[in-house]
């Protein structure tokens, strides 16, 4: 019967996002789920500032029933761009066997689009591998 007599505090949070515009200025999104006066007080006089601040701003704001909105990456995967393709690695190593000898081997790899170390790794795994 205590815990029924007690009140529900509901804690509340707001999100301020600030994201910078291609034409200029920024876009202010404001997020909240509070209704504590002192809070939503608080974010008013943080937005007052940041409009004093920049004058060219948008303010966009979030109904406060609507679920907060977290930022999430474009691309969860980490750690640098796509390998290339089997079949390309093998095209251009058999590229540079048949024009060793005639050609630097920086001007073949650069005309590839491919550092000479890689071309020498990609030959050296190749041959390993028993494909060249």
């Amino acid at each position: 019967m205590v815990e029924s007599a007690k009140k529900h505090i509901r804690q509340g949070r707001v999100s301020i996002d600030i994201v910078s515009l291609d034409r200029g200025g920024f876009e202010v999104t404001v997020t909240r789920s509070s209704d504590k006066p002192e809070i939503i007080e608080y974010a008013e006089s943080v937005l007052k500032e940041i409009v004093r601040l920049t004058p060219k701003v948008i303010i966009r704001r979030v109904s406060p029933t609507s679920p907060l909105v977290t930022f999430k990456s474009a691309s969860p995967k980490r750690g640098g761009p796509a390998g290339t393709p089997e079949d390309q690695k093998m095209r251009i190593a058999a590229g540079w066997l048949r024009v060793q000898g005639r050609i630097n081997q920086a001007v073949y790899a650069d005309s590839q689009g491919v550092a000479p170390s890689t071309l020498r790794r990609w030959i050296r795994q190749l041959r390993q591998e028993g494909k060249l």
